[in-house]
């Protein structure tokens, strides 16, 4: 059924009131689902990407590097750590600033593809309009539903490959360059 349950039908005793609006168990279209999967699997590649380079910078083998960079959580710290690689490799301050710069932006769209992947999603009305329920208190409280389209899905899929062709850029001048 396509309803909307208050949250506090959600907590234990009914404690926290509360107008805002927590999905069901609908469903959105397929096609909304898919879009969100292609926003993770693209942002997995480029974090292998990330995780491949500092393996290659660092002259250890793949099973030895997994070792290594599966324990590096996000992708903020992976780049501190191929930067740090580069530097060691006598990075250049205009390579170092280029891989700032790509940091500050995969920093940025990192905050948009944690919103599509872990917030819940909901369909509203009869035509299941997909919404994502953002729940966060980083300084301020954001509890709310936010409508996201399955084009803006699809678009921030879209970014993150584009992102990946920068940073295979950036590694390709690292190769050529540092490690020739």
């Amino acid at each position: 059924s396509n309803y909307h349950r208050p949250l506090r039908t959600y907590i234990t005793g009914g404690v926290m009131p509360t107008e805002t609006e927590i999905p069901g168990m609908w469903s959105l279209p397929d096609s909304h689902y898919a879009a969100i999967g292609k926003v993770a699997a693209n942002w997995a590649a480029l974090e292998l990407y990330i995780d491949s380079a500092c393996w290659i910078l660092a002259k250890v083998d793949d099973k030895a590097g997994v070792c290594l960079t599966a324990q590096v959580a996000g992708i903020g710290r992976k780049l501190d750590a191929f930067t740090a690689l580069v530097r060691l490799q006598g990075g250049s301050d205009a390579l170092i600033k280029s891989i700032n710069k790509f940091a500050q932006d995969a920093q940025g769209l990192s905050e948009i593809r944690n919103r599509v992947v872990h917030d819940p999603w909901h369909g509203r009305g009869l035509l299941s309009i997909p919404h994502r329920v953002e729940a966060s208190a980083r300084k301020k409280v954001v509890f709310e539903t936010v409508l996201v389209m399955t084009s803006e899905v699809d678009h921030i899929a879209e970014n993150i490959a584009t992102l990946t062709d920068r940073f295979e850029q950036i590694m390709g001048v690292v190769r050529d360059e540092y490690l020739a």
